[in-house]
């Protein structure tokens, strides 16, 4: 975060919005980088959540929700011992606690 933020030019201050995905506590997060969000939102870990987080912080910009939004993504599955891909994977198959619907 600190990287992202030095690379646009701003500073923690700038940011007043902020989507988190695979991160399970945006509070915490935000604490750690001394962030103060008025608007906040936490994506599903599973599914593919980065278009539909671009649109939403356009539209939570578009709306007045927030002026600049952080889009933050965070994967500890293989440190955590998830498997991908094959008969293991338990990453984009609902291991984060969701069931896949078959049949």
């Amino acid at each position: 975060m600190r990287e992202a933020l030095d690379d646009c030019g701003l500073t923690a201050a700038d940011i007043d919005g902020v989507i988190v995905n695979r991160i399970p506590d945006y509070q915490r997060f935000c604490e750690a980088f001394g962030l103060d969000p008025r608007f906040a939102l936490i994506t599903p870990g599973q599914g593919r959540m980065s278009g539909v987080s671009i649109q939403i912080a356009a539209m939570a910009i578009a709306c007045g929700a927030a002026n600049t939004v952080a889009l933050v993504y965070g994967n500890d599955g293989r440190s955590a011992g998830d498997k991908y891909g094959g008969d293991t994977d338990r990453y984009g198959s609902g291991g984060a606690g969701s069931s896949s619907p078959t049949g």
